[in-house]
């Protein structure tokens, strides 16, 4: 089934359970397709297993002729792709907001990197085949801190892949330049394969998945490093990247924008955390780069 906006702006393949009713809650697996396929293509690679877990399955069309089948890392359309699929499903249907995941493959993963950790409160847990995490989705690493992922690759991808995946579940696992701080990840790796689509690995994910839910920290949103090596601070390079759980900022500043993507490796980005103290009954929000 297709379904539009109000005939305007992006549109997303849907498949129901078949049982389903509106009289309960379902918990959303949204899947982004590769370069150069169809949503409805997705759609049948994830079906069967979305229909005996019981998930309500969506794929939104995120490739435009504008992007040449890549994902560009823009801070609006391409997040809004997402955003607002979420959004309609909610309208629509009985959804469980607590139990909705991301997946993506090919571009559609590394774009399903870069949503998840730009908005990691929307999110029970993202998954992806074939992620080459740059820019954005290399730099916001701190941003999944409370937000599992599942990455599944080929060892065969490439030097650039390899390397990326390498340096990102790197931080994941030792925390960066800090003492060893685990996030919760997992990194499967298939021996001489390459981007490919690992048709066995959905039954694993749905496992993976059955028993997350939506993060909610109530008294700590990450630590501060003030200066290096760095905490967990939450980093934004983009207006629309200002909501993180119960904290949110409406003014970052100016020379903390990145203009381009290929600024990221020197760019000093805005960074934010925020700790409630209930013994003091006082919250503590440290902030550089946001007014």
């Amino acid at each position: 089934v297709q379904l539009g906006r109000n005939n305007r702006g992006p549109t997303y393949s849907l498949k129901l359970p078949p049982e389903y009713r509106h009289s309960r809650p379902y918990p959303v697996l949204i899947v982004l397709h590769k370069e150069g396929e169809k949503p409805g293509e997705m759609i049948d690679k994830w079906k069967d297993q979305a229909a005996e877990n019981g998930y309500i399955l969506a794929a939104p069309e995120w490739e435009t002729r504008n992007n040449n089948g890549l994902y560009t890392y823009g801070d609006n359309n391409e997040h809004e792709t997402v955003l607002e699929t979420i959004r309609d499903l909610r309208r629509r249907f009985q959804v469980d907001s607590d139990r909705v995941f991301l997946f993506g493959q090919g571009q559609g993963a590394n774009m399903a990197h870069d949503v998840g950790l730009s908005h990691p409160d929307l999110f029970a847990g993202v998954s992806s085949m074939g992620v080459n995490p740059e820019f954005h989705a290399q730099g916001y690493w701190r941003s999944g801190q409370y937000l599992p992922f599942y990455m599944v690759t080929g060892t065969s991808s490439g030097k650039n892949y390899e390397e990326n995946v390498h340096k990102l579940f790197e931080n994941w696992v030792s925390g960066g330049n800090r003492p060893a701080h685990s996030y919760p990840m997992l990194w499967v790796q298939y021996k001489n394969r390459g981007a490919d689509w690992f048709g066995g690995e959905t039954v694993n994910i749905f496992d993976w998945m059955r028993a997350k839910r939506r993060a909610f920290p109530l008294h700590q949103l990450g630590t501060d490093g003030l200066g290096a090596p760095f905490g967990d601070e939450f980093f934004t390079v983009r207006p629309t990247d200002n909501s993180f759980y119960w904290l949110t900022t409406d003014n970052i500043e100016a020379n903390r924008l990145l203009a381009t993507v290929k600024l990221w490796r020197n760019f000093k980005a805005a960074s934010i955390t925020a700790t409630v103290d209930r013994a003091k009954n006082e919250i503590r929000v440290s902030t550089a780069g946001i007014k």
